[in-house]
């Protein structure tokens, strides 16, 4: 919305992270009046030269803007005014929907299935048998919030070496620990002391 009527180069670019930018990817120029409305851009995106951690989609909302930035601005050339834009949503599909208001557990519960970190207790008791090999090891679940994208890479910030056990290892589900589900991932303590432990894990099934 606006006093008066403005114009916004709606643009969405690539970054892959390494090499040149794909700068004005989708472009649309549209023409505001002093109403809400909805306006909605719809384009196909090339598939990116890369993949890494750095790539990102940026989106930009272009109110001003020299010939320099013409292919990314849809020459939206100078202007004065003020502009209110909200409910701004980027989602996959041919078709724009209505405006999704997710509650926030929905949206943490989503971004969790990338990225978890959390504490892991568990009790092992005072007496285990021993295997064949005569090494003791104690299997536990590692109980993350939701399930992952896919199996993630397991990290432990505070590793420490002094919490009462040889050492420790994850798996997804490892066959001697009898857990099959494919989203479970297992912790293994060679030789643990009965007790309380804890670990702090950090999980990341990025793309």
């Amino acid at each position: 919305m606006s006093p008066n009527s403005l114009k916004v180069g709606l643009e969405l670019w690539q970054n892959p992270g390494t090499g040149t930018p794909n700068y004005g990817a989708i472009k649309q120029l549209v023409t505001t009046d002093n109403s809400y409305t909805r306006y909605t851009v719809t384009g196909t995106l090339p598939y990116p030269t890369s993949n890494n951690a750095n790539s990102y989609l940026g989106v930009g909302f272009w109110l001003v803007s020299g010939s320099n930035n013409d292919n990314r601005s849809s020459s939206v050339g100078f202007q004065t005014g003020e502009i209110d834009i909200s409910n701004v949503q980027l989602e996959v599909g041919s078709v724009a929907t209505p405006f999704e208001n997710r509650p926030i557990q929905t949206e943490l519960a989503l971004c969790q299935r990338y990225y978890q970190e959390f504490t892991q207790f568990f009790n092992v008791p005072g007496s285990i048998q021993a295997a064949t090999n005569g090494q003791k090891y104690f299997f536990a679940t590692l109980g993350r919030a939701v399930q992952m994208r896919t199996f993630p890479t397991t990290s432990y910030p505070d590793i420490n070496t002094n919490r009462g056990y040889n050492s420790y290892e994850t798996y997804a589900s490892p066959p001697e620990s009898g857990y099959t589900k494919p989203h479970e991932s297992v912790i293994k303590l060679n030789n643990p002391q009965g007790g309380t432990y804890s670990i702090e894990i950090s999980d990341d099934a990025e793309l």
